[in-house]
């Protein structure tokens, strides 16, 4: 097979079309173990998708499956002519929930945005997040750090693609907890 467009944004939605033989209706391409959820066969040799976004950076084998077979062996990297090369981007930040939690920390957020990998970090204000789980390219949680100062931070994504720009959709406000005097 041959391609064009080789490569791509870890964020999916790369046009990339696939000349080979042997394509037919009905046709299924995956990008390493991911299936493109949009597949256009124009002729039997001639196959156009679009690349699904994943949290794994790096190099794929894309596999066409038909009624007939597979293009190349499932789990194998195929030549380079079947490769596709998924590239990081600069992650972005556009939602949280919740929005607040107390200075003492714990709070799992949830974030939403773009460009999320694996090895992702996150900072509250500069402060390491801990338990960061990427669920996928558009969502990770974290869980909030303590902190001693009450007051509105910004939440921070790291990748190998960079850092998150600041913006209102980050903003996350640690609440002072309600004192309790347990002696006197």
């Amino acid at each position: 097979m041959l391609f064009r467009s080789s490569s791509g944004p870890t964020t999916g939605g790369t046009p990339v079309a696939i000349t080979g033989t042997g394509f037919v209706t009905g046709s299924t391409v995956k990008f390493g173990t991911l299936t493109s959820g949009t597949v256009t066969v124009n002729s039997p040799t001639s196959i156009t998708v679009v690349s699904p976004a994943t949290i794994n950076p790096g190099t794929v084998s894309v596999v066409v499956t038909t009624p007939g077979g597979d293009s190349t062996p499932a789990g194998i990297q195929g030549a380079a002519a079947d490769d596709f090369t998924y590239t990081t981007v600069t992650p972005a930040v556009t939602a949280l929930s919740p929005t607040s939690g107390t200075t003492a920390g714990g709070t799992t957020v949830t974030l939403t945005g773009t460009g999320f990998i694996s090895g992702a970090t996150v900072s509250f204000g500069g402060a390491a997040g801990s338990n960061v789980v990427v669920g996928s390219s558009t969502s990770i949680t974290v869980t909030s750090p303590a902190t001693v100062t009450p007051g509105a931070i910004d939440i921070r994504v790291t990748t190998a693609g960079g850092t998150s720009a600041n913006t209102a959709a980050d903003d996350y406000t640690y609440a002072a907890p309600v004192p309790t005097a347990t002696s006197v």
